[in-house]
């Protein structure tokens, strides 16, 4: 059985870096998919992916679509349950979403009063 060989690092060009810069994410000008991008500098997939969470890019948005109807119904007073039936998702989403921007838990008679 023979070894494969171990697999050394090289470093990034700037060429390569500046193409996953222009390319990598969605609010790129010009966003091309993952393996689009490995195929053109010559790496895999997750060696694409770790450059730019280190280059600051990441697939992660800066505020949810629905953000601010999410935070209007929160206002309202409506808990998780009824928010997530208005904007049509379902609770856990809510809930992920009311503690990623550290919002208390709302229940009838608690935080903010409903109006009427």
């Amino acid at each position: 059985m023979v070894a494969e060989p171990k697999r050394c690092y090289r470093p990034w060009t700037a060429r390569e870096r500046e193409l996953v810069l222009r390319h990598y994410g969605p609010h790129a000008a010009l966003p091309w998919p993952t393996y689009r991008i490995a195929l053109a500098v010559g790496r895999s997939r997750a060696d694409v992916c770790a450059a730019a969470a280190r280059w600051g890019r990441s697939y992660r948005r800066i505020a949810h679509p629905r953000h601010h109807r999410l935070l209007a119904l929160y206002r309202e007073g409506l808990d998780d349950g009824w928010i997530a039936l208005v904007v049509g998702c379902c609770r856990e989403h809510v809930q992920r979403w009311r503690k990623r921007h550290g919002l208390p838990a709302l229940k009838w008679g608690w935080g903010w009063p409903r109006k009427a």
